[in-house]
């Protein structure tokens, strides 16, 4: 049979931009971008967002929750020319001293020693070794010759103990090394009403903006590669 020339044309260019029905259900060539995209992930993918944010935020509290609390304390000391000093000229010569502020940094690594340290536990009639669960330092108050004493740890009637302690024996020392200076001491440290760690509001509150943001980026990405 011979087929009719006017319409064997027509068919064969029927034929050749038939779509495929494969490559129409992915929408391909037919990219969301913008607001189109942000709208049809929120309606598309809501269950990836929920999800990812669940876990996120669930995570955070069972971390909250397992961790340890941590309480903090601090005491303060003031370095002054020692007024035992009667020479007026040698007062003020230590006045002036100070101002270089060499004296008061190196005055505010004594806490750090292991020496203080042991000086102090034995002042609590601690051992050594029952010190090491706290972290005590201290550093210079800006602009001024305040040494401040601050410890952290899991309990908080010792964390002002060591403090404490430790302001007191530095106060010694200081005066040891540096003889025309006393260090007095300004503030006592006081036992915490509660922990500084963990802060669980800020916890949930992080951990909510980072689920919302990772279930937002990961469903818009889904939906874009599948657009």
């Amino acid at each position: 049979m011979i087929s009719n020339p006017e319409t064997a044309p027509s068919e064969q260019a029927g034929k050749g931009t038939s779509t495929d029905p494969l490559r129409a259900g992915t929408g391909v060539g037919h990219r969301l971008y913008g607001s189109d995209l942000f709208w049809s992930a929120l309606r598309e993918r809501w269950r990836l967002i929920v999800g990812v944010f669940v876990v996120t935020v669930g995570t955070a509290v069972v971390l909250t929750l397992l961790q340890a609390p941590r309480y903090r304390a601090s005491a303060s000391l003031v370095v002054t020319p020692d007024p035992q000093i009667k020479d007026t000229t040698d007062f003020t010569r230590g006045l002036e001293t100070l101002e270089r502020r060499t004296i008061v940094a190196t005055l505010a690594s004594i806490p750090f020693t292991r020496e203080t340290h042991g000086t102090a536990a034995k002042a609590l009639g601690w051992s050594f070794e029952q010190l090491e669960p706290y972290d005590i330092r201290a550093s210079v108050v800006t602009s001024t010759n305040v040494i401040k004493v601050e410890v952290e740890g899991p309990h908080a009637e010792h964390v002002a103990e060591i403090a404490n302690a430790v302001a007191e024996v530095t106060a010694t020392q200081g005066h040891e090394t540096y003889p025309v200076y006393i260090l007095r001491p300004l503030t006592k440290a006081v036992s915490a009403d509660k922990p500084f760690l963990p802060q669980p509001s800020r916890n949930y509150t992080l951990a909510a903006m980072v689920g919302l943001f990772l279930g937002l980026t990961g469903a818009l990405t889904v939906e874009y590669l599948r657009s």
